[in-house]
């Protein structure tokens, strides 16, 4: 039996995209985001950001241990 895998494709560019995640998460009914991201990008704090974003009305989780090419170690740590 084949796998039906959905990937809705909505895209955000230019000023004020980035504050309108929120109501993108809402407007496709997704409640709980998990934000994958590299430590980098951690550690500029755009995660965090993201994440003050998305609080309101959403249980948000940040996984910052994202790396090119993953292990199945990579993934299972990002799902403890």
């Amino acid at each position: 039996m084949p796998a039906q895998i959905a990937l809705p494709r909505l895209l955000r560019i230019g000023g004020g995209a980035f504050a309108e995640t929120s109501k993108v998460l809402s407007d496709l009914g997704l409640k709980r985001p998990l934000i994958i991201t590299d430590s980098f990008l951690s550690k500029q704090g755009l995660a965090d950001r993201l994440a003050d974003l998305l609080r309101l009305g959403h249980g948000v989780r940040i996984f910052s241990g994202a790396v090119s090419d993953p292990t199945s170690g990579s993934i299972d740590a990002g799902l403890a």
